[in-house]
């Protein structure tokens, strides 16, 4: 049994593996967080003989990885960690963070900005920003990259290899970017709180866990940052220097986490047809709709959807007729006001938020 021990995220980590080839692999990929002195490990990972039979060592030392991967983010669920599905490098002294879906260009933004005078790579793979701190945590994994289509085939490349130097760390944040790879000309934009939200949460990992609320935290971050940067383009060189040159200030907060209480089906009243708010994990009311996290999903709820769902959260079982009835003291009758409730209801059931 061979162990590399290595320190990622602040954390020591070790891997254990008993295949000496993929061993020694494992070693040359990952020798630029080796920390021989390692004793106490606070995330130990038993590589199964499964995962390299069959593999060659290449193959196997990828799947490693992200068994690696796998285990931080479960070690570090439900701190204070936001565990962004991006890449991030280190800019004159500040975080760059892209975000975009697998295969659409992380990858590719990250080694291009470390290769870049003062460039230094922080990960392809998960960004740990510190909500208290706004701090970056490197996590400078090997790169991972495709070497055949068909069938499918991922490698890791050293961070050496690819002449770029790792992040020491942490970092202060200074940009979120998504990345939008579509062929079309360079174009950058600036979504609202909401619409970020609901881009940029979906590539998250445990933000259902977080303290404090994860939509909460996550609006915070991208606030602090000025919000998030779209760049739409084709190929990355080109937007390199728009997107460094966008200067982003704190941004003003258009939003407020609201108190729910939905989920306690044990005092609720369920008889008679009545409705109910299904379990959700946070919300948040901004400026022009509600967005609401529920079993790691996002929704985001118009004016009117929005108060049907609040109402529903604090009666704790009510009739449609109720319902209906306080909606209208609130805003004022409307001659299809029935009908405009209950089709907010029916949009609330199709995205399992109601439960009646």
């Amino acid at each position: 049994m061979k162990t590399l021990r290595i320190r990622v995220v602040d954390t020591p980590v070790a891997v254990r593996v008993e295949n000496e080839a993929v061993a020694e692999l494992l070693a040359s990929l990952w020798a630029h967080v080796s920390e021989a002195g390692l004793s106490e490990p606070a995330v130990t990972v038993d590589i199964p003989e499964q995962v390299v039979a069959g593999r060659s060592e290449a193959e196997a030392a990828y799947a490693v990885s992200c068994l690696v991967t796998r285990e931080l983010i479960e070690h570090h669920r439900g701190g204070s960690f936001l565990m962004l599905h991006a890449s991030a490098v280190e800019l004159a002294g500040r975080a760059v963070v892209f975000v975009a879906p697998s295969g659409t260009g992380k990858s590719t933004a990250s080694v291009y900005c470390a290769q870049q005078p003062g460039g230094r790579y922080i990960t392809d793979e998960t960004v740990y920003i510190d909500t208290d701190t706004l701090l970056v945590y490197p996590y400078p994994k090997p790169l991972s990259r495709v070497v055949s289509q068909f069938p499918r085939v991922k490698v890791d490349l050293s961070v050496a290899e690819l002449g770029m130097s790792p992040s020491e760390g942490p970092v202060p944040l200074g940009k979120i970017v998504q990345l939008v790879r579509d062929k079309s000309d360079i174009r950058l934009e600036h979504p609202g709180v909401s619409e970020s939200l609901g881009m940029v949460a979906p590539m998250t990992s445990g933000l259902s866990d977080m303290s404090g609320g994860g939509l909460a935290k996550l609006a915070s971050v991208l606030d602090a940052v000025g919000g998030l940067t779209v760049v739409h383009y084709e190929e990355f060189s080109d937007c390199y220097e728009r997107i460094m040159a966008v200067a982003q200030a704190p941004r003003e907060k258009t939003w407020e986490r609201m108190a729910i209480s939905s989920g306690d089906t044990e005092t609720a009243d369920l008889n008679g047809g009545s409705l109910l708010a299904a379990p959700v994990q946070d919300a948040l009311e901004t400026d022009d709709c509600m967005v609401v996290l529920a079993d790691n999903m996002v929704y985001r709820l118009d004016m009117l959807t929005g108060l049907v769902w609040s109402l529903l959260d604090t009666a704790k079982g009510t009739s449609l007729q109720e319902l209906e009835k306080k909606v209208v003291e609130l805003i004022g009758p409307h001659p299809d006001a029935a009908l405009l409730v209950g089709q907010a209801c029916d949009r609330l059931r199709e995205n399992g938020l109601l439960i009646g």
